[in-house]
């Protein structure tokens, strides 16, 4: 008797079923499918990482609209740049975008912000779409899985004061793979569909690897049991299933296997198939995978998305002729299939003309660079301290454009290094021993300050102080989780998978976050700095400033400010206590004390042993 074991190579089908009781389409046969393609784009690094360039090349020249305050986009918590750059990455992936467009009900203006794609089903009735965070689960309800119905925008009424504008490349029908059924055009096919076979088959060569790896070798045999043939068949089900699962689930593959028999004619024989030189075919069907995933995309040049290929692009030209052919052949349709829905949208809402188009990604770079150029030659006429400033706003590019033109040394300088020359004179040994120490301002974010007056101010004290008041605020700890992560550069969706509940939920969280003043776009605001620092990151330095409410400027014209406060105040440094002290101790004057000399107040006519500035702490994060 011979019994063959497999795992079932299943490819998830599109098919699209109304629910007879709510007349929603189910998308897939467990209403999944959506979220299947998402998987792929989550662990197929080749067609994630082709999917990333493709909306890079078409968002990442910017779109441009009639006014700034049509890209403000009213109340929403996202740009209309950043509305597009969200869907385009849906689109990619599903060939199909959502976005909610709500009515402000004071200014009877209407915004927008996306929807995850993946989250949306039609209707039957076409008038209405329906949300769920959670589409596995049969009962669906508001509370535990985000349960709501959206008015198709195209059925809307003036009572309405939301509706969602779905949108497809509309689909031919097709018969759905291994089943007597055809699509009904509800739902997109991905402009990549012919490939998911092979972005499958590419993530389970990535994880034999993987599994290689881990358990030395991989099994492929047939074993044969020599100790007679079971009594029944639920019998020889129970053994076949035993050594099944051992030998056939995903992350058990490899590793020992253990038999025992009461003899050598008794023995099981195990005989193997394929040796174990399955590594070096994988490696030949790898490269067929990448060629049809790349065929699937509309790759021109593999070398225009990152991938390294035997028949890539090489020279400047040919990258240059190749980028240009994907984009007159494929960004553009994209771009306009976003750009005409919107201009639709928002003209039956606003009653006003929006004039989305998309600006062009490399043509958008030049235009910076030339820009740059432009800004060079003032660069000469600058002093020294405002050019320092200038090229701290500039990137690594920039700056090296503008050294071609105004002869600044560049190496690998990086804008922070880029930092004004020192308002120290040597004649002053007090101002000699501070030009040696003390560290650049702009390396720091300063997150609280406070006079400092005496050594009472101890350090620590204000450290705790500090965190304690953080901690009394409302923010969570898992805002304060994605506020470190957002600091600590990571992306929206590694924050999502770290955060572990969806991404419906961290827009929800980020919304909140930027409501609440803690971050603006993708950047946190001084006040979510403060609350992404831990105790690790903190430290006090010590800044010589103006006096609060002393009026006049930092540094009064005319040599009325005297040589020592004009240079610390114009230095831009941060000091530690123990340089403060050891100056002190050198030059044998207490700069703590006495700082710039005597002040004379016109208003009450009397001197004080001080001046018009004063030392103040501070609590800092170094800047990243």
């Amino acid at each position: 008797m011979i019994r063959q074991l497999y795992r079932e190579a299943k490819l998830p089908a599109p098919t699209e079923k109304v629910d007879k009781k709510t007349g929603a389409i189910f998308w897939g046969t467990d209403n999944l499918y959506p979220q299947f393609l998402m998987g792929l784009y989550s662990d197929n690094p080749v067609h994630s990482g082709i999917v990333n360039q493709k909306v890079k090349f078409i968002t990442a020249g910017g779109i441009q609209v009639n006014t700034e305050e049509q890209m403000a986009n009213g109340r929403s918590p996202y740009t209309l740049q950043e509305v597009v750059e969200i869907i385009c990455r849906d689109n990619e992936i599903t060939d199909a975008y959502a976005a909610l467009f709500k009515k402000d009900l004071v200014t009877g203006k209407w915004f927008c912000q996306p929807i995850d794609i993946e989250l949306i089903r039609a209707t039957e009735d076409g008038v209405w779409y329906e949300k769920s965070d959670d589409w596995s689960k049969a009962k669906q309800d508001p509370l535990k899985t985000g349960y709501r119905r959206y008015k198709n925008i195209q059925k809307m009424s003036s009572e309405d004061t939301e509706v969602l504008m779905y949108t497809i490349t509309r689909p031919k029908q097709r018969i759905i793979p291994g089943k007597k059924e055809l699509t009904a055009n509800y739902y997109p096919t991905p402009t990549y569909s012919g490939a998911i076979t092979s972005i499958m088959a590419g993530i389970e060569m990535d994880y034999f690897t993987y599994s290689e790896v881990v358990n030395s070798y991989k099994g492929g045999a047939v074993i044969s049991l020599n100790n007679g043939i079971p009594e029944s068949p639920q019998e020889e089900q129970k053994i076949i299933d035993r050594i099944k699962a051992d030998a056939t689930e995903r992350d058990r593959q490899g590793g020992l296997t253990i038999l025992f028999s009461e003899g050598g004619d008794q023995a099981p024989k195990i005989d193997q198939l394929n040796g174990n030189d399955l590594d070096k075919r994988y490696i030949e069907s790898n490269k067929e995978i990448l060629r049809k995933i790349m065929i699937a995309h509309s790759v021109i040049s593999p070398a225009l998305f990152g991938v390294l290929s035997e028949t890539m692009f090489g020279g400047k030209e040919e990258m240059e002729i190749a980028y240009k052919l994907f984009q007159e052949n494929y960004a553009k349709y994209r771009q306009n299939s976003i750009s005409e829905a919107f201009n639709w949208a928002w003209k039956k809402l606003n009653k006003e003309e929006l004039g989305m188009i998309f600006k062009d990604y490399i043509l958008n770079l030049e235009q910076n660079i030339e820009e740059t150029n432009r800004t060079s030659a003032a660069l000469n006429g600058m002093s020294p301290l405002l050019a320092g400033k200038v090229l701290e706003n500039l990137t690594i590019n920039e700056i090296r454009a503008l050294a071609s033109l105004a002869a600044i040394p560049t190496g690998d300088v990086i804008p922070s290094q880029v930092t004004a020359p020192a308002a120290f004179s040597s004649e002053d040994p007090v101002l000699d021993a501070f030009e040696k120490a003390g560290r650049s301002r702009d390396e720091f974010i300063i997150l609280e300050s406070r006079e400092y007056s005496t050594d009472e101010d101890n350090e620590e004290d204000f450290k705790k102080s500090f965190l304690k008041d953080r901690y009394a605020m409302t923010v969570t700890d898992e805002d304060r989780n994605i506020l470190q992560m957002i600091k600590n550069g990571e992306s929206y969706d590694a924050i999502s998978k770290a955060i572990g509940k969806g991404g419906v939920y961290l827009s929800k969280r980020l919304f909140q976050l930027k409501e609440n003043g803690y971050i603006d776009g993708w950047e946190l605001t001084d006040k979510g700095q403060r609350e992404a620092v831990v105790i690790t990151e903190i430290e006090v330095l010590y800044s010589y400033e103006k006096k609060p409410g002393i009026p006049g400027p930092d540094v009064l014209p005319d040599n009325r400010t005297r040589p020592f406060c004009e240079a610390m105040v114009k230095s831009n440094k941060l000091f530690t206590r123990e340089e403060i002290n050891q100056i002190s101790a050198t030059v044998e004057r207490d700069v703590w004390l006495y700082r710039g000399g005597w002040y004379h107040n016109p208003q009450t006519d009397r001197n004080t042993p001080s001046c018009r500035h004063i030392w103040k702490q501070n609590i800092v994060t170094v800047r990243r």
